[in-house]
């Protein structure tokens, strides 16, 4: 079997509002066997899948392993502040599953904030756990895994329109 470099594409999947996006071209090497048959090795994957991955604002194993030794935390101790499985922070650390957006309200998070953070966050979560499922559904796959981008649920809220102050007229007494 014979090893080359070949250019390859980084592109961002396209949603409803816009085309696949290319972002990157990277390096990667192809194995090619006894049939004339090119394959991605494992190596290279891994940096496809990371290199689309950081472009699309996932963090990479590495940074979430960064970011808590930075800290000072145990991954026990990062899955108690974010609200997470005790093993969730291990496979992110170890690239077998990404972060996808975990909410905790801290006690003393304001009531009357916590309908809007549920019809923000909520539809968020739910699309991350669907981008999770096509991500690891797909991941066996001979071609890698699908990953589809972020999107925002946050819509701005609506303020009522300003009341004219009237200003009271005085009358002098005589």
């Amino acid at each position: 079997m014979k090893t080359k470099e070949v250019p390859f594409e980084i592109y961002i999947p396209a949603n409803e509002n816009r085309d696949a996006i290319k972002v990157a071209t990277i390096q990667i090497e192809v194995v090619t066997d006894a049939s004339g048959q090119e394959m991605v090795t494992p190596e290279s994957a891994e940096l496809i899948d990371k290199t689309q991955a950081r472009y699309m604002g996932l963090l990479a194993g590495a940074d979430i392993k960064a970011l808590r030794k930075k800290l000072k935390l145990s991954q026990s101790q990062l899955s108690d502040l974010i609200g997470c499985g005790k093993k969730s922070v291990s496979r992110w650390e170890n690239g077998h599953e990404y972060m996808v957006g975990y909410v905790l309200a801290q006690p003393g998070f304001p009531k009357e904030k916590m309908q809007r953070a549920v019809e923000i966050n909520g539809p968020s979560m739910l699309f991350g756990a669907a981008r999770e499922i096509l991500r690891a559904a797909t991941g066996r796959g001979p071609y890698g895994p699908v990953l589809i981008p972020s999107t925002s649920f946050f819509k701005p809220e609506k303020k009522a329109p300003a009341k004219k102050a009237v200003k009271k007229r005085t009358v002098a007494k005589a």
